[in-house]
């Protein structure tokens, strides 16, 4: 065999990893880099106060109808055709927003983005399993640690962005990163022959919804990017109400992710190394609880160590996508298992920042709304038990549909 031979499937990997990589780091850009510049821009285009809300509704909303949508879309026309055109939608809709004359088509345009960022975010777990099984943990380690700083940066640029080049350049220069990321998809796309080969079984697909190791990962996932988000939007406004200057809130909310980031390098690594990863799960549960307790009972004495412990717990979110792959025998089982996972966790995400001010409006404090998180913690920590049990998402759908078949047969005896 010549060395020109033996190189394309070492150029190959890197090439996928590389798409991988890239992909993960559009995976929140259109919604980090907009949110600061989203008073500014409403001003602009004379919309009311109640579009920065609607906003910030979108991504939880999109980001489920995408895992719900994803894993029949890789059942149609395969994994990498699938993860080419999240990432062209997501370009395109970035770059057609900053020409949106008016609200209607300023919402449009963000929805196309984030639709092509929901669907990106479930193919991307079956896509570590398909082409690097026996590196699962590095890559998984690498894509979530490229999302959170795909996360971190955009925020931190937007205004000065804004100032030189206007909120349209602001938010429109962003799509380049999404299309940057669909360029390597089309020559992975050729070298897999078009990608259209069928990865999602029906009976997985529709089997899922009946398993327990399916809803466990959901309510998993759901409750953490539930305390996720409500902490994005309400750490800011629980400090200053004790007293602390909005510049020092604001900042700590940019300590939120600061563990989380460190530790995602570590935490996958880790977690494919343990024969039951629960210990590391509870841990994450009780740092985000003790966090709760006291940013509510002393939220301006030694605020930024309850900040980090509930930052400790968000670890969970890079846990749960490295634990898809584990649960999962096949890249197929991985695609079905992470869009029941995404597209039901993000409906239950949605509740989080809502239902956190509702409890603060009618009781006038914050007590309610951290116990809220602390019962979203507590109900993913029992998720947690069920997912960190060594058993398949293919095991579980076969013997869901053997005990129907027994029930079935046994109702038509009768």
């Amino acid at each position: 065999m010549s060395s020109r031979s033996g190189q394309r499937p070492v150029l190959g990997g890197m090439l996928v990893a590389a798409a991988v990589l890239l992909s993960a780091l559009s995976l929140r850009v259109a919604v980090v880099s907009f949110s600061p510049l989203a008073e500014r821009v409403t001003e602009a285009l004379g919309l009311g106060k109640v579009y920065i809300g609607v906003f910030g509704m979108l991504p939880p909303a999109l980001f489920a109808a995408g895992g719900l949508v994803a894993p029949w879309l890789m059942g149609r026309i395969g994994l990498e055709s699938t993860v080419l055109a999240g990432m062209v939608a997501t370009g395109a809709g970035m770059l057609a927003r900053a020409f949106a004359p008016n609200g209607w088509m300023l919402l449009a345009c963000t929805a196309i983005a984030l639709g092509g960022m929901g669907t990106t975010n479930v193919v991307l777990p079956p896509l570590v399993k398909k082409h690097f099984p026996a590196r699962i943990a590095l890559m998984s380690a690498l894509y979530v640690t490229l999302l959170q700083i795909g996360t971190a940066a955009p925020a931190f640029v937007a205004i000065p962005l804004a100032d030189s080049l206007g909120w349209r350049g602001a938010i429109g220069v962003w799509s380049a990163v999404g299309f940057l990321a669909a360029l390597p998809w089309l020559f992975v796309r050729r070298r897999e022959n078009g990608g259209a080969a069928r990865v999602v079984r029906g009976d997985i697909l529709h089997g899922v919804w009946r398993t327990r190791l399916g809803w466990a990962m959901a309510v998993l996932f759901g409750t953490c990017a539930m305390v996720s988000y409500a902490m994005f939007a309400w750490v800011a406004p629980v400090l200053t109400s004790a007293g602390a200057s909005p510049a020092f809130a604001g900042s700590m909310v940019g300590v939120l992710p600061v563990l989380g980031m460190a530790l995602s390098l570590v935490a996958p690594v880790a977690v494919t190394r343990m024969a039951n990863p629960f210990p590391v799960l509870a841990a994450c549960a009780l740092g985000a609880l003790l966090g709760f307790a006291g940013l509510w009972a002393a939220p301006t004495t030694l605020t930024v160590l309850w900040v980090m412990l509930i930052g400790f717990g968000m670890c969970t979110f890079p846990i749960v996508l490295v634990l898809i792959n584990l649960r999962a025998r096949t890249h197929a089982g991985s695609a079905a298992l992470s869009g029941f996972t995404q597209g039901v966790g993000y409906v239950i995400s949605c509740l989080g920042p809502l239902l956190f001010g509702l409890l603060h409006t009618l009781t006038g404090g914050w007590g309610a709304s951290f116990a809220l998180m602390a019962l979203a913690t507590v109900a993913g920590a029992i998720a947690a038990w069920t997912c960190s049990r060594a058993i398949s998402i293919e095991d579980q759908v076969a013997g869901t549909a053997r005990r129907r078949s027994r029930l079935t047969g046994r109702t038509e005896a009768v």
